[in-house]
């Protein structure tokens, strides 16, 4: 059963954003907000472990109809890497950001991006702070072990924000 409403957030998502016009920039901003995929270890700058790899490819599925342009993530390998399925299919540049400056990343966003969908890759210490940074009720801490989590923030054309809080992929378990 959490399988499938894991699925049917996805589906939610894909959606969602599919049915909507082509969003020119008077249209709201769509930020998806994810943590990277899971890792091999514990170390600094940590690559992606096959089942992070595997994460990695669903959600390039469950974004696939989202019609994201923009994608964001970190300076260090794993959020890059999370993002590695999608900016190929989309040819997109992973634009990289500082992870320690949420609030700049959201200026960032809001003023160079306004009316896109945008994707990003964070970490389970910033992915809150990005959505609250973006304007929106900041949801509660990501657990270190959580990497199924997908937040949808969307941005008003009067700078209001709101946050759906989704999963996707196999559920994250506490060790």
């Amino acid at each position: 059963m959490i399988r499938s409403s894991r699925c049917w957030g996805g589906l939610f998502v894909a959606g969602v954003l599919a049915g909507a016009p082509e969003a020119p920039a008077q249209e709201p901003t769509t930020v998806l907000v994810v943590r990277h995929t899971e890792k091999v270890s514990e170390a600094s700058d940590a690559v992606l472990s096959d089942l992070g790899l595997a994460r990695a490819i669903e959600l390039q599925r469950v974004t696939a109809e989202a019609r994201v342009s923009v994608l964001f993530a970190s300076q260090y390998a794993r959020a890059q890497q999370t993002l590695e399925p999608i900016a190929d299919r989309l040819g997109l540049e992973i634009l990289v950001h500082d992870a320690a400056d949420s609030d700049g990343l959201a200026k960032r966003i809001l003023t160079d991006h306004a009316g896109e969908v945008i994707l990003v890759s964070g970490h389970s210490n910033t992915v809150t702070a990005i959505v609250a940074a973006l304007g929106a009720p900041q949801p509660p801490p990501v657990e270190d072990w959580d990497y199924d989590d997908l937040f949808v923030v969307t941005i008003g054309r009067g700078g209001d924000a709101r946050v759906v809080h989704l999963s996707y992929g196999a559920p994250s378990t506490e060790p």
